[in-house]
C-alpha cells in the first residue's frame, strides 16, 4: 500500500511540474547557493533553467544535474552621461573620447610623414619620370607644412585628453554628491537608469533568453536580475502568460556601506522600483528579513532561507582532490594545530590580521582556501608572511568544491572568520563559510559581528574577537585550541546541524515555492532522508567495532522501555533461536546474565540522542509497552536512523506498517515469530526514508504537517516552554493518521513552530482573514493558554471566538499551564509558602481578574479543558491533567551524580518571584560560601543550552512555591538528576507515591539538600528512578492517551 500512494502522490507531481528560470548576474561556477537551489528545486521535479553571463564572446550550454545551465555574453554599451562626462567636455573641448581615438590619430600622423618623406626625396630617386606625378618641391613643401600643423593640433588634443581622463576618472565629490540628489529627487526610483548602465547590459544579455524559455516563475537571484524579471513579467503578461516572481535577496542593499555612493544609490533605486513586481521575497538571514520588510513596507516578512552547507558531503573522488582533506594538503600531523579559513580574499576580509595574530601563536599553522593565489591582496598577504617569519606556518591553496569543502576542511581545529566592522550588510548577515565550518564540526573564531555574534551566544560553539586587534584574535584562537572539545559539544545536539543544513533550507524553498502553486515533489524531505542515513552510517562503522561486530555480522538492537524484564528476554530467546548476530542492549537490564550468550549480548550505555546507536543495526527491535491504540516511540527512532524495525503486533502498528513499509511485526512474547520477524527484517527491503520524511524526524518540527491527514489538528498560540511542540511529536507519533500545525505568537523564545506571527500582525485585517481559513481546514483546535484563535479579530478574549468556532463545526478543546486560571487569592489560601506572596502588587490584581474570568468561560464553554500540572485542578475541577511532555532520550544523560566533593546545585528561574528564588537564594549563597555546594544561577539561558548546563549539576532546584514541578523539573528528572521542588497536598496525591521529588518548602529547603549531600546514594538512586518516572509520565505517551480521547469526539 505504501508504494501504491507514493507512486500517486509522484504522479499528481508529474502532472504539476513548472518551469523555473534562475537569473543570476555572475559566472555561476563560483556562486554555491545559486548553484545548490538550482539542484535541489530540480530534484524536487520541478523544471529548471540556469541563467548566467560569461566574459566570453560565445554562449555556453551544459548541464548541472537535472539542471539546464545557459551562460551568455555581455554586450557592450556605453555608460550613460554624467555631469562630470559634461563638465569635462565643457573644460575640455578639444579632447578626444579616449586613448584609442589618440593612438589613431598617431598612427594617420605618421602615416603623413611617411608621405613628406616620399613627396620631399622620392624625386631625386625616381629611374623615370611618370606623366601625371607631382613631385617638386612645391608639393613637398606643402605637405611638410601641413603636418607640423597637424602635429600641433595632435599635440593640443592629447593634452586635453590626457587632462579630460584625469579629470573624469576622479570626479569632484560636490558634483557627484549634487546630480545624485538632484536626479533621485526629479525621478525618484528611476534615476538608476542614469547613473548605472550595468543592470542595462546584463538585461541585453539575458531577456531574450528568459522569454524563450516562457517562465511559470523567474527566480532572481540578488540585485540585478531583480529589474530584468519585472519588464520581462510586464511582458509576458501583456501577451496573457501569467508569470511569478521570486526575489532571492543575497545582500541588504542599502547596508552595503561599503559601495561607491553612486553606485549604492543606483541598486538601491533599482531595488526600490522593482521589489514591488516580486510574488516572494526571500533573503540569507533573518535580521535582513525584517530590515527589507520595513525598508520597503513589505506585506509578508521575506522567507529565511540560510547560506547553510550540505549535511552530506560528496565523494572525494568524484571531486578529483590532490589531497583528502586539508591537514593532508598542508602536510602536517593530528598534534599539530590548524587553523583554517576558506572565502573570498580581499581587503573587506582583513585576512592581514590572521597573519598578525600567528605571531602570537608560534605553534599554530593557517590554511587559507581562496578564490585567487595570484591577485594583488594575497601576494600582498604572502609579503607580509614573510616578513613575519610565517612562511612555513601559511598553506595556501584554491577553492573546494562546495559538495566535499566540510569534510575537506574537518581536519582542521578552528575556522575564521575575521570580517571588518562597521559595513551594516555585514553586520547582519550569516555567511557561507560561518555554515561549511559548522558541518565541518569545527569551533569557530569569529568577528563580533552581531548576527555572528548572537549565534556564537546561544549554542557556544566559538569565540568572538575584535577585528582591528590581532591580539584578540590571538586570545581567542588559543582559548579555543586548548579546549576544542567543549566548543564541539554544541554539535551533539543534532538539530543544531540539522536546522543549519542545506537540506532543512530546501523545505522552506518548497513552501514558499507550494504558495506560488508550482508543488515541489515530496523529494526534499526524502532526500534530507538519505542525507542523514549517509551520515549515520559513517559512525555506524565506529560503533560497530566499540562493541566487536564485524560488518558481515548481523547486529540486533533492542531499544525501548525494558525495565519491562519480559520484552529483554523474549529477544535473548529469540538470539538463541539465530545461527549468528550481536544483540546490541540500549537501556538494559543491570546485572542480568545469560549463560551461553554472553558473548554476543552487548549492553551499551549512551548520552543523549540514541540515533547514531540505532544507525549502527541492522535490525531494531521495540521493547516499550504503550497504552492500547499507540505506536510506541521507539519505533520513530529506529525510522529516523534508517534502520528496520521490528515491533510486537498491535492494531495502532498495524496501522503504521499499512502506509509504511518500514519492518516487520511479531506476536508478543513469542520467540520463535521474533526470530522468523528478525529474518524478514534483514533480508527485506524497505521505505524508511519516505516515512522518515513524512513525519519530519530529525526536523525542528518533527510532526507530520496537516495535510490530508485524517485528523487535523491546530494548536496556538503561546507554546510557553516549547509544550505544544513536545505535545505534537508525542500526539502525531502515537497516531499516525494526526497531523498538526503549530501557530505561534511571537518567536516563542524560538520553540519549534509551524506558523510565527508578529505581535503586532495579530491586529491587522489580513491576519486574522488568514487565520480564519487557516483555522476552517483543521479538524480539531486546542486554544492554548486561553489565547484567542482569530488573532484579535473578535477582541483580546478567547471566548468571543467560541461562538464562531463552533458555527464552524470545530472540535475545540481549552489547555492550561498555569497563570490562565491559578486564581492567585485562593492559592494564598491553600499553600502557607505560595509564590503569590512576592507577585508584584499590580499584577496580583490583574491575575485575579483574568484567572477569575477565564475559569468562568472555560467553565461555561462545553470544551474539554486539559492542564500540564495537576495542582491546576484545584482551581479548575472539571479539566483533565495531561502532563508535561519532554524528549526523555534526549535529556538522558550518562555523566555521574553526586560524585564531586563539591557538587553542583543548579536553580534556573524564568521569573523569580514564581520560583521562590527570592527565598531560596539566601540558603543557596550561604551553602555556596561556605563551600558545601557550588550554586549556579542560571537566567536567560538558551533553551539550546540547558542540557549541558543540567549534565553539568548534581541537583537541580525547580519551583518552592507553585506546588507543582514545572518543564525544568521534568528535563531534571529525565537526566537523572535529583530534584528539588515543593509539591501541594492534592499535587502530590495526583502524581502518586512513585514520584521521586524531594519535597521542600523554603524554611525546609536546607534540610532538603542536606538529606541528598549526607546520604549520596539515595541522592543517585533518586537520580535513576527520577528518569524511570519521566519516561513513564512525560515522554508523550501518556499525554497522547489523554489528548487522544479529545481527537476521538470524548470529553
Amino acid at each position: 500500500m505504501a508504494t501504491v500512494w507514493r507512486d500517486r502522490v509522484m504522479a499528481e507531481d508529474r502532472a504539476q511540474m513548472k518551469r523555473v528560470v534562475m537569473v543570476v548576474a555572475n559566472g555561476i561556477e563560483g556562486d554555491s547557493r545559486v548553484q545548490k537551489s538550482a539542484r535541489s528545486l530540480a530534484e524536487q521535479g520541478l523544471e529548471v533553467h540556469l541563467l548566467g553571463v560569461t566574459t566570453g564572446n560565445r554562449t555556453e550550454e551544459y548541464q548541472h544535474g537535472d539542471v539546464h545551465v545557459l551562460r551568455l555574453p555581455i554586450p557592450k554599451l556605453p555608460p550613460p552621461k554624467r555631469w562630470a562626462d559634461h563638465a569635462k567636455h565643457m573644460r575640455y573641448p578639444l579632447a578626444y573620447h579616449s586613448w584609442a581615438e589618440v593612438t589613431l590619430a598617431e598612427r594617420r600622423k605618421r602615416l603623413g610623414w611617411i608621405d613628406v618623406e616620399a613627396l620631399r626625396y622620392g624625386r631625386r630617386m625616381r629611374v623615370r619620370r611618370t606623366r601625371g606625378v607631382r613631385t617638386g618641391p612645391t608639393s613637398a613643401l606643402a605637405a611638410q607644412a601641413r603636418g607640423k600643423l597637424e602635429r600641433s593640433w595632435l599635440d593640443l588634443r592629447t593634452r586635453q585628453t590626457a587632462a579630460a581622463l584625469k579629470f573624469g576618472r576622479v570626479p569632484h565629490p560636490l558634483i557627484s554628491r549634487l546630480e545624485l540628489w538632484t536626479r533621485r529627487t526629479l525621478t525618484g526610483a528611476r534615476s538608476w537608469r542614469a547613473i548605472d548602465h550595468v543592470n542595462r547590459r546584463f538585461e541585453l544579455a539575458l531577456r531574450g533568453a528568459i522569454l524563450r524559455l516562457e517562465p511559470d516563475v523567474i527566480h532572481a537571484h540578488d540585485i540585478r536580475p531583480l529589474g530584468i524579471a519585472a519588464r520581462v513579467k510586464i511582458h509576458l503578461e501583456r501577451e496573457g502568460k501569467p508569470v511569478k516572481i521570486v526575489y532571492d535577496a543575497h545582500e541588504y542593499i542599502p547596508g552595503c556601506d561599503n559601495f561607491p555612493p553612486d553606485q549604492l544609490a543606483a541598486l538601491s533605486d533599482y531595488e526600490r522600483e522593482h521589489i514591488g513586481f516580486a510574488d516572494e521575497v526571500v533573503t540569507v538571514s533573518p535580521a535582513i528579513a525584517e530590515m527589507l520588510e520595513r525598508e520597503y513596507d513589505l506585506e509578508r516578512r521575506p522567507t529565511v532561507v540560510l547560506n547553510a552547507a550540505n549535511r552530506s558531503c560528496g565523494d572525494q573522488d568524484d571531486a578529483d582532490l590532490e589531497f583528502p582533506d586539508v591537514r593532508a594538503a598542508c602536510g602536517l600531523d593530528s598534534e599539530t594545530p590548524l587553523a583554517v579559513y576558506c572565502g573570498g580574499a580581499n581587503p573587506e576580509r582583513n585576512l592581514e590580521v590572521i597573519i598578525e595574530a600567528l605571531t602570537d601563536l608560534p605553534e599554530v599553522h593557517m590554511a587559507f582556501i581562496v578564490n585567487s593565489l595570484t591577485s594583488p591582496y594575497m601576494k600582498s598577504l604572502i609579503e607580509l608572511g614573510d616578513e613575519s617569519g610565517l612562511a612555513d606556518r601559511l598553506h595556501l591553496m584554491t577553492y573546494v568544491p562546495y559538495e566535499v569543502l566540510p569534510r575537506f576542511m574537518s581536519t582542521a581545529d578552528v575556522g575564521i572568520h575575521p570580517m571588518r566592522t562597521g559595513i551594516l550588510n555585514h553586520e547582519v548577515a550569516l555567511p557561507n563559510k560561518y555554515f561549511e565550518y559548522m558541518h565541518a564540526r569545527l569551533p569557530l573564531v569569529v568577528s563580533d559581528l552581531p548576527a555572528m555574534a548572537a549565534e556564537i551566544a546561544e549554542l557556544g560553539h566559538g569565540e568572538v574577537f575584535d577585528p582591528s586587534e590581532p591580539a584578540s584574535l590571538a586570545a581567542a584562537l588559543r582559548k579555543v585550541i586548548s579546549d576544542k572539545q567543549a566548543y564541539q559539544s554544541a554539535y551533539r545536539n543534532p538539530a543544531v546541524l540539522d536546522d543549519r543544513s542545506w537540506e532543512r533550507q530546501v523545505e522552506r524553498y518548497c513552501e514558499l515555492y507550494e504558495r506560488l502553486g508550482c508543488r515541489p515533489r515530496h523529494g526534499a524531505a526524502v532526500r534530507l532522508a538519505q542525507v542523514e542515513q549517509r551520515h549515520a552510517v559513517d559512525v555506524a562503522r565506529g560503533i560497530r567495532g566499540t562493541i566487536d561486530c564485524p560488518d558481515d555480522v548481523p547486529l540486533l538492537a533492542v531499544y525501548g522501555e525494558l525495565e519491562n524484564e519480559d520484552a529483554l528476554g523474549t529477544a535473548v530467546a529469540a538470539l538463541e533461536k539465530l545461527p549468528t548476530g550481536r544483540l546490541m542492549t540500549i537501556h538494559s537490564i543491570d546485572g542480568a546474565e545469560y549463560p551461553g550468550l554472553d558473548e554476543r549480548i552487548r549492553p551499551v550505555t549512551r548520552d543523549g540522542d540514541p540515533r547514531e546507536l540505532l544507525a549502527a543495526a541492522d535490525v531494531g527491535i521495540v521493547g516499550t509497552s504503550v497504552p492500547e491504540g499507540q505506536v510506541p516511540p521507539a519505533v520513530y527512532r529506529f525510522v529516523q536512523a534508517r534502520t528496520p524495525v521490528v515491533v510486537a503486533r498491535s492494531e495502532a502498528v498495524e496501522r503504521l506498517f499499512s502506509h509504511y513499509r518500514v519492518g516487520e511485526l511479531y506476536t508478543a512474547d513469542d520467540p520463535g515469530s521474533l526470530a522468523m520477524a528478525v529474518e524478514k527484517a534483514l533480508a527485506g527491503s524497505y521505505e524508511l526514508a519516505a516515512a522518515a520524511a513524512d513525519f519530519r524526524l530529525g526536523s525542528a518540527t518533527p510532526w507530520p504537517p496537516t495535510g490530508h491527514r485524517e485528523v487535523r489538528l491546530g494548536m496556538g498560540t503561546a507554546n510557553f516552554a516549547g509544550q505544544l511542540s513536545s505535545f505534537a511529536r508525542a500526539l502525531c507519533q502515537a497516531r499516525p493518521e494526526v497531523g498538526v500545525e503549530i501557530v505561534t505568537e511571537g518567536d516563542a523564545r524560538g520553540y519549534p513552530a509551524d506558523v510565527r506571527v508578529d505581535r503586532a500582525t495579530m491586529f491587522t485585517e489580513s491576519h486574522q482573514l488568514e487565520q480564519v481559513q487557516r483555522v476552517a481546514s483543521y479538524t480539531h483546535l486546542l486554544i492554548d493558554a486561553f489565547r484567542p484563535a482569530f488573532g484579535r479579530l473578535n477582541g483580546h478574549d478567547f471566548g468571543a471566538d467560541l461562538p464562531m468556532l463552533r458555527n464552524m463545526g470545530m472540535t475545540t478543546a481549552l489547555l492550561s499551564h498555569g497563570s490562565e486560571v491559578r486564581r492567585p487569592r485562593e492559592h494564598l489560601e491553600r499553600h502557607e509558602w505560595s509564590a503569590f506572596r512576592h507577585a508584584p502588587d499590580d499584577l496580583f490584581q490583574k491575575l485575579v481578574t483574568i484567572t477569575g474570568h477565564n475559569g468562568e468561560v472555560a467553565r461555561e464553554s462545553g470544551c474539554p479543558i486539559y492542564v500540564t500540572t495537576p495542582d491546576l485542578l484545584d482551581d479548575l475541577p472539571e479539566a483533565v491533567w495531561a502532563p508535561l511532555v519532554v524528549d526523555v532520550d534526549f535529556w538522558q544523560c550518562s555523566s555521574p551524580v553526586m560524585e564531586r566533593a563539591v557538587p553542583v546545585v543548579l536553580h534556573a528561574p524564568s521569573r523569580r518571584w514564581t520560583k521562590g528564588t527570592q527565598e531560596a537564594m539566601p540558603v543557596l549563597s550561604d551553602l555556596h560560601e561556605r563551600g558545601v555546594i557550588e550554586f549556579r544561577m542560571l537566567e536567560n539561558v538558551p533553551h539550546s543550552r540547558m542540557r549541558e548546563h543540567i549534565a553539568a549539576a548534581d541537583i537541580v532546584i525547580d519551583q518552592i512555591g507553585i506546588g507543582s514541578y514545572g518543564t525544568l523539573g521534568c528535563e531534571a528528572m529525565a537526566a537523572g538528576r535529583p530534584v528539588i521542588a515543593y509539591i501541594g497536598e492534592t499535587s502530590a496525591e495526583r502524581y502518586g507515591p512513585e514520584l521521586p521529588i524531594v519535597n521542600a518548602t523554603p524554611p525546609t529547603l536546607a534540610e532538603a539538600l542536606f538529606s541528598l549531600l549526607e546520604d549520596r546514594d539515595r541522592a543517585r538512586e533518586i537520580g535513576r528512578a527520577s528518569t524511570r518516572y519521566a519516561r513513564v509520565v512525560h515522554d508523550g505517551r501518556l499525554t497522547a492517551a489523554v489528548l487522544g480521547r479529545f481527537l476521538d469526539g470524548e470529553r
